[in-house]
């Protein structure tokens, strides 16, 4: 019954805001994520008109034309996010340059494969868009994630993004 008590507010939030947030945005999605903490469905929220609750506990998110998009037992929601992948400038993650992949190892992050003594600048975004380390100069050592909580981040270095978790 908590899980209920606690998804309709944001239910109903989402309800009210579908309207003006489509229209100042097209860019912005709506993700539902699981107990497990992993997205388990998403959508342009301008596509999503209704949020209905049509059988004990399923949740459905309806079209304009009343279709159902995606309907799941609300036991299985852990929560629901409204996500801008062009804020602050971050793009979905991309890797441009095939001979680096990102490392994380414990509490420090790097790039496999990076030509120590190249310079770039290296900056690590939350999903929100908030920057965590920014830095101009960046040589190519391992950056550390200690203090970042726990979450989803985005290693930008160059034209170069590369998503992470901690």
């Amino acid at each position: 019954m908590k899980r209920k008590l606690r998804i309709i507010p944001a239910a109903l939030m989402l309800a009210c805001c579908c309207g003006t947030a489509a229209a100042q945005s097209s860019q912005i999605e709506l993700q539902v994520v699981g107990t497990g903490g992993s997205t388990i469905w998403s959508n342009p929220l301008d596509g999503v008109k209704r949020i209905t609750f049509p059988q004990g506990n399923s949740l459905s998110f309806l079209d304009k034309n009343g279709t159902s998009l995606y309907t799941t037992d609300i036991n299985n929601v852990k929560k629901l996010l409204f996500y801008n992948p062009t804020a602050a400038g971050i793009n979905k993650p991309t890797a441009n340059n095939a001979e680096l992949s990102l490392v994380v190892d414990d509490d420090q992050v790097s790039l496999k494969g990076w030509t120590a003594g190249n310079i770039a600048r290296a900056v690590i975004y939350s999903t929100s868009g908030q920057a965590f380390y920014n830095e101009a100069n960046w040589d190519g050592s391992a950056i550390s994630i200690s203090s970042l909580p726990k979450g989803v981040y985005i290693l930008t270095v160059n034209n170069n993004s590369y998503k992470f978790r901690k």
